[in-house]
């Protein structure tokens, strides 16, 4: 699995308050079924992707890096 997924899920429940997986794909303008692929471990295509990165909730090599099994870095 990418890091990204873990990443994100990290970033949106450290939000205040929490959003949940629904907020999190209105806010990017997904699908709620994409935004649960995303997490867990489905890449999305790229245009998405960049929406992702620019909200902060990942960086760019995330997307490409192995998940580590710790959650996310996002604060």
């Amino acid at each position: 699995m990418h890091r990204a997924a873990s990443t994100i899920r990290a970033w949106r429940k450290s939000q205040t308050p929490p959003l949940s997986a629904k907020d999190f794909a209105e806010m990017i303008g997904i699908s709620a079924t994409l935004a649960y692929r995303i997490e867990s471990g489905s890449r999305p295509l790229g245009d998405v992707m960049a929406r992702i990165v620019k909200l902060g909730a990942c960086e760019a090599e995330d997307w490409f890096a192995e998940d580590d099994g710790r959650e996310g870095r996002a604060a």
